[in-house]
């Protein structure tokens, strides 16, 4: 009999666009008032359309998935949580460290902003993440993103399921950068 073994996967497809006309400044302002609204599906559909015609930069990067995020998986099968919002993915974060991802990790190197989640949802063991940083949010260099899980406004909180460097991607005011994430739970 074979055994079986679990594993997580995260693949990043990272896109930065960049607004040229009042149209993509619109789109970007529609693109706001349908996330805080919690419109995730019609966000993403509008999302996807915005990088397509905006779309300067677009490059897949796989991630580490550090231990203290699989920890916090583990606690939740045996029902060692308190509460559902203990297990969510609820922040995201840039950061400008470039010290390689290692699984040991419990935080960005040097996290410069964080924010909520722009949209969430999963297709049976695919859980699917998406973090939008509008031109308004930040802008700048950066070498690293991370997704967390329990987290909270204030940096460094909550446990890292994921860890990804971004090369040094450079951000300016007039560019948006979508980080969308797919994690696989699947046999090894």
């Amino acid at each position: 009999m074979k055994k079986e073994y679990l594993s997580l996967k995260g693949i990043h497809t990272v896109t930065k666009s960049r607004l040229t006309d009042d149209a993509a400044w619109d789109i970007q302002a529609e693109l706001v008032r349908l996330e805080s609204e919690g419109r995730y599906e019609e966000f993403k559909e509008l999302l996807t359309e915005f990088n397509k015609e905006y779309g300067v930069e677009s490059f897949v990067v796989e991630n580490v998935t550090p231990t203290e995020g699989r920890t916090e998986i583990a606690r939740a099968l045996t029902g060692d949580l308190s509460a559902i919002a203990e297990i969510e993915i609820n922040y995201v974060a840039l950061g400008d460290d470039n010290t390689a991802e290692n699984i040991a990790d419990t935080a960005l190197g040097n996290e410069v902003f964080r924010k909520q989640f722009s949209s969430r949802t999963h297709t049976d063991n695919i859980a699917y993440v998406t973090a939008f940083y509008t031109t308004g949010d930040t802008d700048g260099t950066y070498e690293e993103h991370g997704l967390f899980i329990n987290g909270g406004a204030g940096a460094d909180s909550g446990s890292i399921i994921s860890r990804l460097l971004l090369g040094g991607l450079v951000k300016s005011a007039i560019e948006t950068l979508t980080i969308d994430t797919a994690i696989t739970i699947n046999d090894a």
